[in-house]
């Protein structure tokens, strides 16, 4: 279990890592410059970056796109920081204790959620949500392109509601985990990136 949760934290490091310079800009009326919010971001704007190289043809929906997008992402986000790279060096003083503190928050909420899973890692449930997310995460993994397939309706693309199922698509090819494993792993991860939010 230690393996996949450490590489999937350092994944999601990866995009924290894309979109700090830019939370650092959008954001630089706050005290914390959005740090917490950063891994968000930085998945957030990547994933819309991928999307739509995807939609126009630009690049096909594979491992490349997704490293390429966080590059972009994260160089437009340096010449946005450029103006300001002066704040930088007294906002990482002024602000140590809070970066340590929400780093600390994160990787508990990660690590707590993904005891909780994998406690009960099986993904059928009741009403059956848990196979119809599988199938969407499993769609986006074998998508060439994008939007991808509907596993529901043959011959027609997802429709509607998969941009949670494409973001934890671009996290599972970046840290090569299965997809079982990642999806459970998604899970907590989404409950960290809400908990450093909130």
């Amino acid at each position: 279990m230690l393996g996949p949760f450490l590489t999937w934290y350092l994944t999601m490091q990866f995009f924290a890592l894309a979109g700090l310079p830019l939370a650092f800009v959008w954001l630089r009326r706050l005290r914390s410059r959005g740090y917490a919010v950063a891994k968000a971001l930085g998945l957030l704007v990547s994933g819309v970056v991928v999307w739509w190289g995807g939609i126009l043809h630009l690049w096909e929906n594979t491992t490349s796109a997704v490293l390429t997008a966080a590059g972009l992402v994260f160089g437009v986000g340096l010449w946005a920081l450029w103006r300001h790279r002066t704040e930088v060096r007294p906002w990482l003083r002024e602000q140590g204790a809070f970066i340590l503190i929400t780093e600390t928050l994160f990787l508990s909420a990660l690590f707590l959620w993904t005891v909780v899973r994998a406690s009960q890692p099986q993904l059928e449930t009741a009403g059956g949500e848990k196979w119809m997310e599988i199938a969407f995460l499993n769609a986006v993994l074998r998508a060439p392109q994008v939007p991808p397939h509907d596993p529901w309706l043959s011959g027609y693309a997802i429709s509607y509601y998969y941009l949670g199922y494409f973001l934890l698509g671009m996290l599972t090819r970046l840290s090569a985990l299965p997809a079982t494993v990642a999806f459970n792993l998604g899970c907590a991860g989404w409950f960290a990136l809400a908990a450093v939010g909130a």
